[in-house]
């Protein structure tokens, strides 16, 4: 990958070693193969683009709600889920493509509410990413262990919260062909809380590491 300036600036009398004359030479020659980068060119020099080509590096997608919540109130745009031990997707944020062999690079990220404040007790969060149907276990937030993670006497696996932000990411090979990305999340009811959750603000970015 080419850069602005040399790495080693000559100057008289200086001894000139293999490495760092070819260490200069080097972006000279990636330049000339092709390998640009952002020093390449002036802003806004390509505007915008709905098709890469299938050899390029790093292809970019992403999806996102915005909930403008303040702490007592659920905001706008959220998303409420019932008390389940069952994974539920966030329908709203899910991001589709075809893609070729490569590695994905994805990162979720959200706000959690629960519906019911409760000074005995809240339900507990499971969260993850899931790829084609699939919830890569990696990616768990709350490892579902009773004897981890069971706190105040609920009884039940996940993290209790008030309202707080949650993020997981992975770094997944996948073959060619098309592949549905999606944050799931699962409110475990408890002996004192069965009101499920609210998600607010959620995002999901996926990127293609084609090489």
């Amino acid at each position: 990958m080419s850069w602005r300036f040399p790495k080693h600036k000559l100057s008289a009398g200086q001894t000139v070693t293999p490495e760092n004359l070819n260490e200069g030479l080097r972006p000279t020659a990636e330049e000339l193969s092709g390998q640009l980068n952002e020093h390449n060119w002036k802003a806004a020099t390509i505007p915008s683009f709905t098709n890469c080509q299938s050899d390029c590096a790093f292809v970019w997608h992403s999806t996102g709600v915005y909930s403008d919540a303040d702490p007592g109130n659920y905001g706008v745009n959220f998303l409420e889920f019932p008390a389940t031990a069952t994974w539920q997707q966030l329908e709203d944020t899910k991001v589709t493509k075809s893609t070729p062999a490569c590695i994905l690079w994805i990162h979720a990220s959200f706000q959690v509410m629960p519906i019911v404040f409760t000074s005995s007790g809240l339900p507990t969060l499971g969260a993850a990413i899931m790829v084609d149907g699939q919830v890569i276990q990696e990616t768990i937030v709350g490892s579902g262990d009773l004897s981890n993670e069971s706190s105040l006497g609920s009884q039940a696996t996940g993290i209790q919260m008030l309202g707080v932000p949650f993020a997981t990411s992975v770094a997944l090979p996948v073959a060619s062909g098309e592949h549905t990305v999606s944050i799931v999340v699962r409110a475990n009811p408890t002996a004192t809380n069965d009101k499920g959750i609210v998600v607010q603000s959620r995002e999901l970015i996926v990127l293609q590491m084609r090489r």
